[in-house]
């Protein structure tokens, strides 16, 4: 019988990434996303690679409140618990400043809603219920919850890498820990990984001022995000936990 991986943010670069690797190793996949019409999309694009697999998704704007509780219904209802959890939801939009660069409270409550109490409670509710199926979970992190930007790099700091971002990967990497420990009982592995920048985005001055900061002399490529999480979710010995993998070609080394 396949087993299922829960992806949160299914949409956007990261997600796509997780949601392929797992729709070729036969995993049946729960996707969420706020746009319904981008996840149905994304679900017509993983049926063409793998016809065979199970795919649900869900569309809600993952910052309301209950969400998590409406969530953790829908997947009862579908007879869709997951056995694996990567969550990987984020809002851009929730880093964006005003010409002042500060950062406005509810951008705090926002960014800390999304990158510590979803990851938290879904974890919790999702092996509260009887159904519950959970074996594994990776928390996606960055390497600026390990350690602080380095300003030079950006033309304008404070809009670039606003201050909130590195905060709440901080404490998600905590959050790791934690939960690594109180669910250790019930035989759940929980793991981050701490990515470095990865290419896309970024224009040329920003990847060459990158490239000098970095040991490896580059950023990541978009095909080398998965597979941290693939190792994590379905090879790693069973003591691996409560660990915050740096994937970042040495950057958090300097």
């Amino acid at each position: 019988m396949s087993k299922t991986v829960l992806i949160t943010g299914a949409t956007g670069l990261f997600g796509k990434q997780y949601s392929e690797i797992f729709c070729k190793k036969s995993l049946n996949l729960i996707l969420t996303a706020r746009d319904i019409e981008k996840l149905e999309n994304l679900k017509e694009d993983l049926i063409k690679l793998n016809p065979a697999i199970k795919i649900c998704v869900y569309a809600f704007n993952h910052n309301e409140k209950y969400a998590t509780q409406y969530l953790a219904e829908q997947l009862i209802a579908d007879d869709s618990m997951p056995h694996y959890l990567i969550n990987n939801v984020r809002d851009i939009d929730n880093l964006k400043l005003e010409n002042s660069g500060f950062v406005k409270e509810e951008q705090w409550h926002d960014e800390f809603q999304l990158g510590v109490v979803l990851p938290y409670s879904l974890a919790i509710l999702l092996t509260k219920k009887p159904e519950g199926k959970l074996e594994r979970i990776v928390n996606v992190s960055s390497m600026y919850g390990i350690t602080v930007p380095n300003l030079r790099l950006y033309n304008n700091p404070d809009f670039d890498s606003p201050i909130h971002y590195g905060v709440i990967k901080a404490a998600l990497n905590h959050l790791t820990k934690e939960l690594a420990v109180r669910l250790a009982n019930k035989n759940i592995l929980v793991n981050a990984v701490a990515y470095g920048g990865v290419e896309g985005r970024a224009d040329g001055e920003f990847i060459a001022r990158y490239k000098e900061l970095c040991p490896k002399g580059r950023m990541l490529k978009s095909e080398e995000i998965a597979g941290i999480v693939s190792y994590l979710l379905l090879s790693a010995d069973d003591m691996l936990t409560g660990q915050v993998i740096a994937l970042d070609g040495g950057w958090s080394v300097w």
